[in-house]
């Protein structure tokens, strides 16, 4: 009897060791999720724009994919799963090129598993590696330039210093370092980010309002409330940095409010929007707003063709400054960069209609608003039209057409540097993809470009 007994509790102690090893089992199994993909190239997974990650978890009560930049520290997505039978699925979709890395968190009752990472990627490196986008001009590249390239999601917003890139990524500010291809985080969770020309300072917009604050955060505090018949539309800066313009739509009425950033005193600007409307913000200097906008009239009461001037207008006086009176509706006027403490460069396009066909002349002007002139620097610019200036403006950069046998070239630019006013070199060569700017480091030896479309940064070095 006492035989039979023991080997009962013998028989039922096994039967316990062993459901405990397949719970445990079961619990692990997290690390062999499965990724729908095409094929794997370096440790890498190719797949599609839409992926499907599945895990057999059936004892976890819930399961999250974890998504971040290839190399990167910081989680950009966290997507919950969905349970079916033991199984646990995550759909994961994203339409731009991309590099990630992802793993699963699974949380049981008695505590939280993490799964290894592994890299996913919808970019054929092969087809990469025959196909670049900025191709180096060899001859001219390895005598005055370094190029350096890294495959990043972010918009520039300038140079923080000499060696890292101010930048935003969705609802997050950071400087970045191309090099290295790290970034390090200055605040989350903010948006509509404006930044002084400096960089020293930016004002942004989070859940409690809108504040100024500066790099190192070493200051930060509220300057306006918004409340939920706010939008912020539009900002811009003084030229000393110590005041800004917001303009503030409430209840469909637009509203300009003068800032203090030193007392906080904030102004409520009279401007008559029965004559005028500021479209878009450019500067303040000297009691002046330098703004692209519309100038009304008797007769178009109906404003249903106006056209967009640059304008200043003082603040003071009321006193409104047209700066392109020429200017027809079919017309075309563009902020295109800073280039320093007060001048800006302007793009003006202009139509020309025959009986055979309109053609289009473009125009790069200076904008000095210290002076209060509009002088021309470059005509005949080629399409995408743009053309950037150093602070001191003794070298700049632009994209051209490339010919061949007297025809341009489709889908082909030449990045085209120039050097102390005298010497032009082709030093890069773009493919179907184009920068929408560029952007010069604060001592001009080095420039950033971005290219969306591939979510590339570039990095053009000068060398010594």
């Amino acid at each position: 009897m006492h035989k039979n007994f023991f080997m009962i509790i013998i028989i039922l102690i096994v039967l316990l060791i062993t459901i405990g090893c397949n719970q445990s089992d079961k619990n692990s199994s997290i690390n062999d999720f499965s990724i729908s993909y095409l094929e794997i190239m370096d440790d890498m997974y190719l797949v599609e724009n839409e992926v499907s990650i599945s895990s057999e978890v059936p004892n976890a009560n819930r399961v999250l994919l974890n998504i971040q930049d290839y190399g990167q520290n910081e989680i950009e997505e966290t997507i919950e799963g969905e349970k079916s039978g033991d199984d646990w699925f995550v759909e994961y979709k994203n339409n731009d090129p991309f590099t990630k890395e992802i793993w699963l968190v699974a949380y049981f009752d008695d505590g939280e598993q993490i799964s290894e990472k592994k890299v996913i990627t919808n970019q054929d490196q092969s087809y990469e590696s025959v196909f670049e986008n900025i191709i180096p001009n060899t001859l001219n590249e390895s005598e005055k330039i370094n190029l350096y390239k890294q495959k990043v999601n972010l918009t520039i917003l300038g140079w923080v210093d000499n060696n890292n890139v101010l930048a935003k990524d969705k609802d997050n500010l950071f400087s970045y370092d191309i090099y290295n291809n790290e970034k390090n985080i200055i605040y989350e969770n903010i948006w509509n980010i404006y930044t002084s020309f400096s960089k020293d300072k930016f004002i942004y917009e989070n859940d409690d309002g809108v504040f100024i604050s500066n790099i190192n955060k070493e200051e930060n505090k509220k300057i306006f409330d918004i409340n939920a018949s706010m939008i912020l539309k539009d900002l811009t800066w003084s030229r000393n940095e110590d005041s800004i313009i917001l303009n503030i739509v409430e209840d469909k009425e637009e509203k300009y409010y003068l800032i203090d950033l030193n007392n906080n005193d904030i102004e409520l600007i009279d401007i008559d929007k029965d004559l005028y409307s500021l479209e878009k913000m450019l500067y303040l200097d000297n009691n002046y707003i330098y703004a692209i906008g519309n100038i009304k009239s008797k007769d178009n009461e109906d404003n249903g063709d106006l056209s967009n001037y640059l304008l200043s207008y003082n603040i003071n006086t009321k006193r409104v400054k047209n700066y392109t009176p020429d200017i027809q509706p079919m017309d075309d006027i563009k902020i295109l960069s800073q280039v320093n403490d007060r001048e800006f460069l302007i793009r003006m396009s202009t139509k020309i209609i025959s009986e055979e066909e309109i053609t289009s002349s473009d125009i790069i002007y200076i904008l000095d608003t210290k002076g209060r002139t509009l002088k021309k620097i470059k005509e005949d610019m080629d399409f995408p039209y743009l053309y950037s200036l150093s602070s001191n403006k003794e070298e700049y950069i632009y994209l051209s057409n490339i010919m061949e046998n007297d025809k341009v070239k489709m889908n082909e630019k030449a990045i085209i540097l120039g050097l102390d006013k005298e010497e032009e070199i082709e030093i890069l060569k773009a493919v179907q993809y184009y920068p929408s700017n560029f952007y010069w480091s604060n001592n001009g030896k080095k420039i950033a470009f971005y290219i969306d479309n591939i979510k590339e940064i570039y990095l053009i070095e000068r060398k010594s």
